[in-house]
């Protein structure tokens, strides 16, 4: 169930959880240095994501991952100054906003894993 689709035309939950440990664009942006368009490909990550989801790890060692990149970026924001800017290509964005969107990414994500667990524990 893990590493099979939620939905037609959708992601496994290894999927969902895999394309946060690949995020690349957090460091620089705590530095508040600019990232150029091309930098910020959300298709290429979320292919790449995909297919590191469906590599072969387990969904233990998916999980083990995303939670140490989680616990690691805490600890980054702990002593982060979340009124620092920066630019994703022309976009200005704080720490505080851009943070405040991925919240809720993952609230979207966290939904739809929410339907699909309750679609088959019934």
């Amino acid at each position: 169930m893990f590493f099979s689709p939620i939905g037609e035309n959708q992601w496994s939950l290894a999927a969902i959880v895999s394309h946060f440990i690949l995020e690349e664009r957090f460091p620089p942006m705590l530095e508040g240095r600019d990232l150029e368009k091309s930098e910020v490909n959300v298709d290429e990550m979320n292919k790449l994501a995909k297919e590191y989801a469906h590599s072969g790890k387990s969904k233990w060692e998916i999980l083990d991952e995303a939670i140490s990149w989680r616990r690691k970026s805490a600890l980054k924001l702990e002593h982060a100054d979340f009124n620092v800017t920066f630019r994703i290509g022309e976009k200005p964005l704080t720490l505080r906003q851009f943070i405040q969107g991925d919240i809720e990414h993952d609230d979207h994500h966290m939904q739809q894993i929410k339907k699909f667990i309750r679609k088959y524990s019934k």
